[in-house]
């Protein structure tokens, strides 16, 4: 049988550190060129930075001159990019702290998220680009972007990279041959799996409670669907439906049994399912609704309209289950500050958590192993002590000379890593490997089925086999 390794490296952490200590790892580059449709831009303010390889540059230098009114809102710092000229309808939502822009309503993760670096808000060029319907090729001899966009693209000749903004062109130099850089093509998320994440994460929140996962109810579910559709047509967010209808009213009026009196809503605006869930747990009264044992029965509804998203949670009780009695409240007494978290307890509860996923998936639960938890941890020691991430050692080693030196190179004939940096607790770690596709796909990989996890500094470890 043929092995197979599967490797996925995690950067978003790393990124979030960076936010958090200014550009101690973002190399500004005055030697950079961006040319768009022929124009070279001049960067009067902030330069041009390298992220992790990728290049982020302010958003009024750049996306200004290829046609984007750019309107910044205080209140959210988010930055509203929209583009209106020759039949072109195309509007982009950035927000400061998310690893996901926003195209016409469909989210796009790039490889480093926007940021802010030196007071300056900087965008992704490559992945802003390309997503709104721009070429992008990068010449390595020059050190230049050239962007064709949306309205030339295959209509204008390769100018010179040293064409000067705002003078006659002159006439064109032989460039350097132009080697494309492929960009993997995001996959823009429907709204039936959006509707399937929030319930995944409505459920995972409930599983680590103990409480029992929510009953998909089809009346509930088209209740909330008529309902969120209502919010993002009208644009409006409430309770209270256009024609006046409270909940009891809008479940009466989908067919919820009247005996079934037991019901309630939560109603978001967050255009991704993750940042949904984290609104909803954050509120007290929304999390009431997600954690309450009364309710056994749930349905959610997305609507996406004029470059809105609205999301509805609707819970239920089916059946006579009684409303126990509250207890007394006790006299509150003063909590001891928690011991701080050892390493042992932190790869148990990613060992936990993993488990908890796999078993919302109804995938086997995996099996801890001692051996590949020392491999993992050797491989965090190496990343925190000489401050990289990847899957290749400091001394060159790969995922399967790692197994081979702890005693497993001959017992597997799968292996799966997942690593990552700058995550404070196990939660944190979990919630970005879930959010990168390659990373939750070795997690919840039925084929393998033992599992070691190790954490050294801030950099964590997870591997993955599967045996003869």
């Amino acid at each position: 049988m043929t092995r197979f390794l599967k490797t996925a490296i995690l950067l978003f952490a790393l990124i979030a550190t960076v936010l958090i200590i200014g550009n101690a790892q973002a190399l500004a580059n005055t030697s950079l060129n961006v040319v768009i449709d022929g124009q070279m831009v001049a960067f009067t303010d902030a330069q041009p930075a390298i992220i992790e390889g990728r290049t982020l540059v302010p958003v009024r230098g750049v996306f200004e001159n290829m046609g984007f009114l750019v309107e910044w809102q205080e209140n959210t710092s988010t930055a509203i990019l929209t583009r209106t000229a020759a039949g072109d309808n195309t509007t982009v939502t950035v927000r400061i702290g998310d690893n996901f822009i926003m195209v016409n309503g469909q989210p796009n993760f790039p490889e480093v998220p926007p940021q802010i670096l030196n007071d300056r808000f900087m965008l992704p060029l490559r992945a802003v680009a390309e997503a709104t319907g721009a070429d992008v090729q990068w010449i390595e001899a020059t050190g230049t972007a050239m962007i064709t966009t949306a309205s030339l693209a295959g209509a204008m000749p390769t100018p010179a990279p040293d064409v000067a903004i705002a003078t006659p062109q002159p006439t064109p130099i032989p460039s350097p041959t132009i080697t494309p850089v492929p960009s993997p093509t995001p996959t823009p998320i429907t709204i039936a799996e959006f509707e399937r994440r929030v319930l995944e994460l409505t459920n995972l929140e409930r599983t680590r409670v103990g409480l029992p996962p929510f009953i998909v109810d089809e009346t509930l579910t088209r209740a909330a669907r008529s309902h969120s559709e209502d919010m993002a047509r009208n644009n409006f967010f409430g309770h209270t439906g256009t024609d006046g209808s409270n909940l009891a009213q809008r479940m009466q009026n989908a067919g919820w049994a009247p005996g079934n009196d037991s019901f309630a809503e939560n109603i978001t605006d967050a255009y991704a399912p993750e940042i949904a869930i984290n609104a909803w747990m954050n509120s007290e009264r929304n999390r009431e609704n997600i954690l309450d044992p009364n309710y056994t029965h749930i349905g959610v509804g997305v609507s996406y309209a004029q470059e809105l998203t609205k999301t509805t949670q609707l819970f239920g009780r089916i059946g006579d289950t009684p409303t126990p009695t509250p207890a007394p409240t006790p006299t509150p007494t003063p909590t001891p500050a928690p011991a701080p978290m050892t390493v042992s307890d932190f790869e148990s509860r990613i060992f936990e958590l993993v488990n908890i996923e796999r078993a919302a998936a109804g995938i086997p639960l995996l099996v801890w192993n001692d051996d590949l938890a020392r491999a993992a941890r050797i491989h965090s020691e190496d990343m925190d002590r000489n401050n990289f991430t990847g899957h290749t050692g400091s001394d060159g080693s790969s995922l399967a000379d790692r197994v081979a030196r702890v005693g497993l190179g001959a017992a597997w004939n799968g292996l799966g890593e997942n690593v990552a940096r700058g995550q404070a607790t196990p939660e944190a770690a979990m919630d970005s490997w879930l959010n990168s596709p390659g990373h939750r796909e070795n997690i919840l990989n039925p084929s393998y089925t033992q599992f070691g996890a190790g954490r050294s500094g801030n950099a964590t470890t997870q591997k993955f086999m599967s045996t003869w």
